[in-house]
């Protein structure tokens, strides 16, 4: 859970193997009780857009943004083309169906991964028919049909593709068949159309927010995902080497705290122009500046420090001076 200024807001540790759509409704609960929040917008992806889920989350009578499951989401976006086609000629639209309001967001990047992806499928596809329509065994048009349909449904293919079969007869006046295919043309251009566009759905009425900030709702579980990646990574939350219940709580409660103390100074350094991870950066202080000490000729008494030279040493201490932490640094006289 992540406060308006990205800061971590609360933490709870789950026996492994609880599904996540099993913890909302008790969390939110506990949330709303705790914080005493007025209206808060559940944002959540895919794997939680379930009915049960949400049913759970509007009797919190709260407002949610959830992606849509692959297949949920395939075909509506097919529905809506068919009805619509011009809905995907800009990159935000949004769509109400069945007392649901839609938000269509295009990703370019991912879209066009997709497109390639179906260009490869569909020459295999070709390929695999090609051969079908060329084999000897070709006596029973069922055998024939149930071959190229498998294969066309192994990758996703039967929208795209007609399938017909020509009846004739050999020297010895057996019935053969011959498979015959076409590529639809159309469909195949829909269905990369399609592959550009994210499918949301909200319960926010478009005087709440619009699509705009529905999409930016949504793109916020960009910096959930990234707290979870900073504590697993540059955190080293694991290994956890515990085996005590109280202790692996303590363990996640540290690193959650640690947590906390990065998402504050990399606020606090944003505000100052400064957009930088804090772990990957002090690391690099680390290693491009040290504090010498400075003795007498004797080699016994301390009498002062200095910041080691170099290029690298000298901007490390334009950051610090512009970030207001060199002094903090200095070491004790």
């Amino acid at each position: 859970m992540l406060s308006e200024v990205q800061l971590p807001l609360d933490i709870r540790v789950w026996k492994g193997g609880t599904a996540d759509n099993q913890t909302v409704a008790d969390t939110f609960a506990h949330w709303k009780q705790t914080y005493q929040a007025k209206g808060a917008i559940w944002v959540a992806d895919r794997s939680m857009s379930d009915e049960p889920t949400l049913s759970a989350i509007d009797r919190l009578g709260l407002d949610y943004v959830t992606g849509l499951s692959g297949q949920t989401q395939k075909a509506l976006l097919r529905a809506f083309h068919e009805a619509q086609p011009d809905l995907f000629d800009q990159p935000l639209s949004e769509v109400a169906y069945e007392s649901q309001r839609y938000v269509l967001c295009r990703h370019q990047k991912k879209g066009y991964r997709r497109a390639a992806a179906h260009q490869r499928a569909r020459r295999t596809v070709y390929e695999g028919l090609k051969a079908i329509a060329q084999s000897p065994h070709n006596k029973h048009r069922d055998k024939l049909y149930h071959r190229a349909m498998k294969l066309l449904e192994r990758h996703g293919q039967t929208g795209q593709w007609s399938i017909d079969f020509e009846e004739s007869t050999d020297a010895h006046g057996v019935t053969r068949w011959t498979l015959r295919f076409t590529l639809d043309r159309q469909a195949a251009q829909a269905i990369d159309a399609m592959g550009h566009y994210e499918l949301l759905q909200t319960s926010l009425s478009g005087k709440a927010a619009d699509s705009s900030q529905v999409q930016a709702y949504y793109k916020s579980l960009m910096s959930v995902e990234r707290c979870f990646r900073m504590a697993k990574t540059s955190l080293e939350i694991r290994p956890i080497r515990h085996w005590k219940k109280r202790r692996i709580t303590a363990h996640i409660h540290l690193n959650y705290l640690a947590l906390w103390l990065v998402k504050y100074i990399e606020g606090q350094w944003r505000g100052l122009g400064y957009p930088r991870e804090v772990v990957p950066t002090l690391r690099d202080w680390d290693q491009a500046l040290r504090y010498t000490e400075l003795l007498d000729k004797d080699h016994q008494t301390t009498v002062g420090y200095e910041w080691t030279q170099g290029e690298q040493a000298r901007r490390v201490i334009e950051q610090l001076k512009a970030l207001g932490e060199l002094k903090a640094l200095q070491p004790p006289v």
